[in-house]
């Protein structure tokens, strides 16, 4: 009699897992994958030049309204670095209706919650919660936008904890390095600030910077407001011309960023610290969005040709072939303005001057050598998995629509980004990288144990 056979669930689930992984890596070129994301966006510039972008989606009965202000630590100056991130804590602290601990108070009371982020470019304040209480918050993002008060007394107690996070990353190797590499890098462009700001700025800003500051960025004119979830369109927007449409705008500063000049030398940069390991980072200067997009996706692609997984060549070098680092990471982001792809490594001392000269040479590499067909379907189909998977949820695609309109002018640019990943070619890999990866136009910083010297110090 013959023994039947018996699978067990787990092994049955596993199989399944394992098949449908195979099937994707092997059709992923070929896949047609719906974007549920940015078809029937309902856009409308306000009188007062507000841009709103609203899309229905109606999985889950959740929303998220997601205010995006065109500015960042670019728009500072040497005086009041850091603004733009303290003022971000601030809208938190209350307005001329909300008192101190309100705003949080109400957005928790129908569970939701808000939070917000700062870069180069941009400042955004996003709420996500259920649907049915879209009217108040929406009035909550308007009146924190438009009226917040900046109490004297709030700005003291904020005040103590920036400088907490300030010191917590200067404290941190990898967020050090970070902060400190464009400093070095950028010798006129604005990137050159950090967007924390010194403990010297944070310490004499006062709150007639920040009336100042928030008088000129957060004006209708300046800002998009967008809306994801479970909504009528419509019917939102009638909302959001109440809430936002009566703001008057103001001109906006013009604003004049000196051109960075090409790098010609190694910038190089050690400390020596209490640490029982090495840390580096490295950074070449690379275009902007503004200035050649169609390099953006060209970046992106090169960025996960050297960094994106344990497949990637830096990780596969580095680590596993000649065991010189422990950790290995590639950053690069879209930006307005010419930004940089850096590298990031932490590693025995003694092995930094060998790091180095393998991470200049896999990176140089892609500038001689073509890459094969094989690799570039691999990194393509991980930037457009990457790509669907942020826009997932309404907070994620809410946050990738206004990115795109904010940096690229126009939130459809996320629509097509898949299609332009897709049209990259070895010879766009060749060309960008022989445009901006030389052997000597680098900036690098090395962190070492104290009383270790290298060849780098």
């Amino acid at each position: 009699m013959a023994k039947k056979m018996f699978f067990s669930p787990l092994l049955v689930l596993s199989i399944l897992v394992l098949v449908i992984t195979i099937i994707f890596v092997v059709l992923a070129p070929q896949m047609e994958i719906p974007s549920r994301g940015f078809k029937g966006v309902l856009y409308e510039k306000l009188g007062n030049g507000a841009q709103v972008l609203i899309k229905e989606d109606h999985s889950v009965p959740i929303v998220t309204v997601d205010i995006w202000v065109a500015t960042g630590s670019a728009n500072e100056d040497d005086k009041n670095n850091g603004v733009s991130h303290f003022l971000e804590h601030m809208l938190f602290k209350g307005t001329e209706k909300r008192g101190v601990g309100q705003i949080s108070l109400e957005i928790d009371s129908i569970g939701g919650y808000n939070n917000a982020a700062t870069s180069k470019d941009y400042t955004h304040y996003y709420v996500v919660a259920p649907s049915q209480h879209l009217e108040l918050v929406v009035d909550i993002q308007a009146d924190v936008i438009f009226n917040s008060s900046f109490d004297p007394v709030e700005i003291e107690k904020e005040r103590g904890v920036i400088l907490e996070e300030l010191s917590r990353r200067n404290d941190n190797p990898r967020s050090y390095t970070w902060d400190l590499l464009p400093t070095l890098a950028y010798k006129q462009h604005p990137y050159k600030r950090t967007i924390l700001g010194s403990e010297e700025t944070i310490k004499n800003l006062g709150r007639e910077d920040f009336l100042a500051y928030y008088r000129t960025w957060y004006v209708p004119n300046n800002l998009w407001v967008v809306i994801v979830g479970d909504v009528d369109a419509e019917e939102t927007l009638s909302l959001v011309k109440q809430k936002f449409g009566f703001a008057k705008n103001r001109p906006l500063p013009e604003v004049r960023r000196e051109r960075e000049p090409p790098q010609t030398e190694i910038r190089r940069h050690v400390e020596h610290r209490d640490l029982e390991q090495a840390y580096m980072r490295i950074g070449w200067h690379v275009a902007g969005r503004l200035e050649a997009p169609e390099e953006d996706y060209v970046l992106d692609v090169i960025m996960a040709i050297l960094g994106e997984g344990r497949s990637s060549r830096l990780y596969r070098i580095l680590r596993e072939e000649e065991r010189l680092v422990s950790l290995v990471d590639v950053s690069y982001g879209t930006s307005r303005d010419p930004a940089l792809l850096t590298i990031y490594a932490e590693l025995p001392p003694e092995n930094v001057e060998k790091a180095e000269k393998a991470i200049v040479r896999e990176v140089t590499r892609l500038a001689k050598e073509p890459v094969d067909s094989s690799e570039l379907a691999k990194v393509k189909n991980m930037l457009r998995s990457d790509h669907y998977y942020s826009i997932e949820t309404c907070r994620g695609l809410a946050s990738r629509m206004g990115f795109y309109s904010v940096v690229a002018g126009d939130y459809r640019v996320a629509l097509n980004y898949p299609e332009e990943i897709e049209k990259v070619t070895a010879e766009d890999v060749m060309r960008v990288a022989k445009k901006y990866f030389g052997e000597n136009n680098y900036t690098i910083v090395v962190l070492l144990p104290e009383k270790v010297e290298t060849a780098a110090s």
